[in-house]
């Protein structure tokens, strides 16, 4: 089960595309995917039969804040919603419920109460971090007590009124990150056991399975992919390019990702003297072009989980440069399969990426072709090490049969 926004692909979009397209090939259980989508193009629920498993859509309603934060809305649609799904199959026939979203365990909580199943929570991001882009204040003050101070008050760290029961009424909790992991246990002090951590992963899409890229003597070709936002780095990027164009040193640069009109004005505006170009959202074939365009993957977030973006990066054998925050800082090893630039913090300046030593590993990178030829390399040696989409599947069917027995 999952809530989605039709305007945007996320993450957890990403990893529910894969986890079906595994499922299905082994075969091993019968699939529905309950999808609540926020979508003014959508008005009734629809039932669609796909190979391997049956996918019920139903809309949110258009004001769908309430759903989310008052108790008493919440339950009145969720109980359409069983009505709803009840039609297409025996709800009494459900062995396992596995949430992606975690408003959805109460609507977990009444199937199992009402039919009986066991519930999996999947923490695909730290929810409290997401607050970086709208309440920077807020964001540097949790940031400080839950790194700095060591204060695991649940309560400052709960983005709303179901993420608290979605860990502790859960019956496994799975993690991308050991990261998170460590944080469900120190602010729940739930048992370790209850918490397993199993990497994204994702189908192989590189034919050129000897890893070689094509290698300029100057690669001063930089992508970054994903929603152009402060805490996804764009503008970290954008005024280090600028530093590197005062140099001597420019650099082009693809930003491919969803982008509001206001900060496309922004960056045209202010950032005009740069190479750059903002196609927005493109579709999967359009990206791996992108992979195999770029001298450079760059990701400089202050906040990731898993990233599909820089599995896919890696996927590509793209020589990548991430900044050694969260739970990128566990996907690569440093100088290995990818160099990471650190983050730094004040209580009161906040969270920001060291632009000085970005500037001096991006210059290293693309001026040193054979350092480009072992992190592509070794980039693409970790994705088939680490996130697969078979190792994924393996380790989430194991989590599947622990919890049914």
């Amino acid at each position: 089960m999952d809530m989605s926004n039709a305007s945007n692909t996320s993450g957890v979009d990403r990893y529910i595309e894969s986890l079906l397209k595994g499922l299905t090939r082994i075969g091993t259980y019968e699939i529905t995917w309950l999808s609540l989508q926020n979508d003014p193009q959508l008005f009734f629920h629809r039932e669609e039969r796909e190979e391997g498993y049956t996918k019920i859509i139903i809309p949110l309603p258009e004001q769908s804040d309430p759903i989310i934060s008052t108790q008493f809305w919440s339950e009145q649609y969720y109980r359409v919603v069983i009505e709803i799904i009840s039609r297409y199959l025996s709800l009494y026939s459900v062995s396992l419920v596995h949430i992606h979203t975690l408003n959805l365990i109460d609507l977990a909580l009444m199937i199992k109460e009402d039919y009986g199943c066991k519930i999996i929570t999947h923490l695909h991001c730290l929810p409290w971090k997401g607050v970086l882009d709208s309440n920077k204040g807020v964001f540097n003050k949790l940031y400080n007590e839950y790194y700095i101070t060591k204060n695991y008050n649940r309560k400052l760290y709960m983005s709303n009124m179901s993420e608290e029961r979605s860990y502790l009424s859960a019956d496994k909790i799975i993690c991308v990150t050991d990261c998170a992991k460590e944080f469900v246990h120190n602010i729940t002090q739930i048992s370790k056991e209850r918490i397993a951590v199993i990497p994204n992963g994702m189908d192989d899409y590189y034919t050129e399975h000897d890893g070689r890229r094509e290698l300029q003597r100057k690669g001063r070709r930089l992508l970054c992919v994903g929603g152009l936002s402060e805490s996804k780095g764009i503008f970290t990027i954008l005024n280090v390019m600028t530093r590197l164009n005062e140099l001597g040193k420019p650099f082009e640069l693809i930003a491919a990702g969803s982008v509001d009109s206001k900060t496309r004005n922004l960056i045209e505006t202010k950032y005009s003297h740069l190479n750059i170009q903002l196609p927005g959202r493109v579709d999967f074939d359009t990206l791996k072009e992108y992979y195999k365009w770029a001298d450079i993957g760059c990701i400089a977030s202050l906040q990731e989980q898993c990233s599909y973006v820089a599995i896919e990066m890696a996927l590509f054998g793209l020589p990548i440069i991430t900044t050694a925050v969260d739970g990128l800082d566990e996907m690569f090893i440093d100088g290995v399969s990818a160099l990471k630039v650190r983050t730094l913090f004040h209580r009161y300046i906040g969270l920001r990426v060291d632009e000085d030593q970005l500037v001096q590993t991006l210059i290293r990178l693309s001026e040193n072709s054979s350092l480009r030829a072992s992190l592509s390399i070794g980039a693409r040696k970790r994705y088939l090490s680490k996130f697969t989409l078979p190792r994924m599947i393996e380790e989430t069917c194991k989590v599947y049969e622990e919890v049914i027995q």
